[in-house]
């Protein structure tokens, strides 16, 4: 993660919209960017400690939990939107659907660790 934010800093454009630069970090959306590092050092953690598909999802959701909510601190910050309004842009609107990612992402996990009999 550190090598997409490094890439994206330096011209590439990787982020969002074929987004690149410093201006990306630092703008409204740059805390998700930033957030993602920490996110997936705190999951692969999490994960690391316990092999089982109820654990990685409580993990996967922590993960989604930090990152929504460093990314929507920066956003209300940045655009000046009550917190009301930033939960609702940054958070809300985006979270049901990584929930489901999240769903997958642990039907993946059971399906390729071999631990079947872990529900």
């Amino acid at each position: 993660m550190v090598l997409y934010l490094s890439l994206g800093i330096i011209g590439l454009p990787v982020f969002s919209g074929a987004g690149f630069g410093v201006a990306r970090i630092l703008g409204p959306t740059g805390g998700y960017l930033i957030a993602f590092p920490l996110v997936a050092f705190v999951v692969g953690f999490l994960i690391s400690r316990k092999r089982h598909v109820i654990w990685t999802i409580v993990s996967m959701t922590i993960g989604m939990l930090i990152l929504f909510g460093i990314g929507t601190l920066q956003l209300g910050f940045f655009t000046g939107m009550g917190w009301k309004e930033a939960m609702v842009s940054g958070f809300l609107i985006f979270s049901w659907w990584d929930l489901l990612k999240v769903a997958a992402a642990a039907a993946i996990f059971r399906q390729f660790s071999g631990k079947d009999k872990e529900v």
